[in-house]
């Protein structure tokens, strides 16, 4: 079995590798690792206010529904209720 060569050009510069140092690499982390935490944060935030608007909620598996229905989306019952302010 050969080599393995790669067939370049000779007008072509050779490719260098890129390394990235490791104190960018951790900023760049950290940055991820903060965004991260934002979203979490705000999708926490909509899910309170989407509760907080719901006007009726299934007693069979608690799913809260933001219109009457005759039977629950998720599990299938009818036992929709309308929740009191």
């Amino acid at each position: 079995m050969g080599r393995l060569r790669v067939a370049t050009s000779s007008h072509d510069p050779e490719p260098q590798p890129t390394f990235m140092p490791v104190r960018a690499e951790r900023i760049i982390m950290s940055l991820f690792n903060d965004i991260g935490r934002k979203v979490e944060a705000l999708k926490q935030e909509v899910e309170k206010a989407s509760d907080d608007e719901a006007t009726h909620q299934c007693s069979e598996c608690e799913t809260r529904l933001y219109t009457d229905h005759d039977e629950c989306p998720d599990c299938g019952s009818t036992a929709v209720l309308p929740l009191s302010d």
